[in-house]
């Protein structure tokens, strides 16, 4: 069976097979998007002058946020396909202009037509990376192709929210709000991305967070991104909810993460067998009491009911993690924290650390974008255990930001799954590999030459 990546070059264009253009052949954002909106032989060639001009001016282009295509073209394309998706080429129909000169392709009189807006506010192709710019461009090159690989159910399963998807859409713009205040003239030959987190060594801050379903972006599911994680010399933070059993999990530090069960004795077997299987520490997700309500399939429209006895536990309360604590010896951490005082009780109750988390924006909407509560979370913690945080990262800038405010360590959800889809584990290492290069980068750019030295003061405080 042909790969779809290999259909998008000998797609039928006005239902003749024909090759695609070099320029847009081998630039793997646009054949997507030729194969999304079903472009036809003159749209493609259109779009295939643009690269070329782009060529003349910049050399070969490469795919960015800002990429200088007409935008009287793509509004001409968007009219009845928007919604369908512009996002392998990283671009929205609101950061076009709405007025000014265009280049002659359609338009009377030199001008473009503004750029209709159709997008529903419930289309994940919308949702998934809402806040484009400051994207690492290789985590958008893998959610295209992604987008391109994995059926229509799995990808909305992966990228939607709940609610109105509020959450969901402000946690990337967030990070971006956060400003520094760089150091200078120091030397920063020498960047130093190691930690050590609960006594393991790492050389990352940059984690694997827990995200059901592995196998739903490629059969290897939970072990590729395990094997990926740790070729990347980070971590997988295990769920619940994995593809794979819990003694499948390749050697290599990970950590697992536990839902307190209705069935409490399953929770705690569970957890048993994972501290058997090798993990290292435990994260309890304490946000999820029942499903938040979420748009699209469901994973369990997706995978089949799960038993009674499996579903959440409305009823837990702080005493969980003491039980979790006894049943296994590790260290217990708490996720899902977006207040001081929250993360201050489940201390007091025995966890060794805390996760400030929205869930990716799938549980409560409108709840506190995780940069947001960060600062609080640290405050009231006040170096007594470690404080992870995860939701809407995705560049070693927003990796930096999380540090400057506090976070001893990151983790990844959606840009793991899109690697793990586009490419398996390989993909996984260079999706974790690229995150900490770039940290290492714009750390040095900010005079920090190791973690230690990614301090509060690199940050303004209006």
């Amino acid at each position: 069976m042909q790969h779809p990546s290999q259909r998008l070059h000998e797609r039928e264009v006005d239902g003749q097979p024909r090759d695609l253009p070099e320029l847009v052949r081998t630039q793997p954002a646009v054949r997507v998007v030729v194969h999304q909106l079903g472009l036809t032989r003159h749209e493609v060639a259109q779009v295939d002058a643009q690269l070329r001009r782009l060529s003349d001016r910049e050399g070969v282009p490469k795919l960015r946020s800002d990429l200088d295509l007409d935008p009287e073209l793509l509004a001409k394309l968007a009219d009845d396909r928007l919604q369908i998706g512009l996002t392998g080429l990283d671009l929205a129909a609101r950061e076009l202009p709405e007025t000014g000169q265009g280049r002659g392709l359609g338009a009377a009189g030199g001008q473009h037509r503004p750029v209709p807006d159709q997008r529903r506010p419930d289309d994940p192709h919308q949702l998934h990376e809402r806040q484009t710019r400051g994207v690492h461009p290789l985590l958008s090159s893998q959610l295209a192709a992604a987008q391109s690989l994995l059926p229509d159910d799995v990808f909305h399963y992966y990228a939607g929210g709940a609610g109105e998807q509020v959450s969901l859409h402000e946690a990337t713009g967030a990070w971006s709000a956060v400003r520094l205040r760089p150091r200078v003239l120091r030397d920063v030959s020498r960047i130093d991305t190691s930690l050590e987190l609960l006594g393991t060594r790492l050389a990352t801050p940059v984690l694997v967070g827990p995200t059901a379903a592995h196998g739903l972006a490629t059969p290897a599911g939970e072990v590729a991104t395990a094997s990926g994680a740790a070729a990347a010399g980070s971590l997988l933070v295990l769920s619940t909810r994995a593809s794979c059993e819990v003694e499948d999990v390749p050697a290599g530090p990970w950590w697992f993460q536990a839902y307190v069960m209705r069935d409490r004795e399953q929770t705690l077997s569970l957890a048993r067998r994972a501290v058997s299987a090798g993990a290292s520490a435990i994260i309890l997700t304490g946000d999820v009491p029942y499903l938040g309500r979420r748009h699209g399939k469901s994973r369990l429209d997706l995978l089949g009911p799960a038993a009674p006895e499996t579903q959440q536990d409305a009823t837990a309360g702080l005493e969980a993690i003491g039980e979790l604590i006894e049943a296994t010896g590790l260290p217990v951490l708490v996720k899902g924290i977006l207040r001081g005082d929250a993360a201050v009780a489940c201390l007091d109750a025995g966890a060794a650390g805390v996760v400030v988390s929205n869930h990716g924006g799938r549980q409560l909407d409108r709840a506190l974008a995780s940069a947001h509560a960060l600062p609080e979370v640290v405050a009231a913690v006040g170096g007594q255990a470690p404080v992870l945080v995860d939701g809407g990262l995705r560049s070693g800038l927003d990796v930096l930001c999380a540090l400057a405010l506090g976070a001893d360590a990151v983790l990844l959800g959606r840009p793991v799954l899109w690697a793990l889809a586009a490419g398996g584990a390989d993909a996984v290492e260079s999706c974790l590999r690229a995150m900490t290069e770039d940290l290492s980068h714009v750390m040095g750019l900010a005079g920090a030459r190791s973690l230690d030295e990614v301090t509060r003061d690199l940050v303004h405080a209006p």
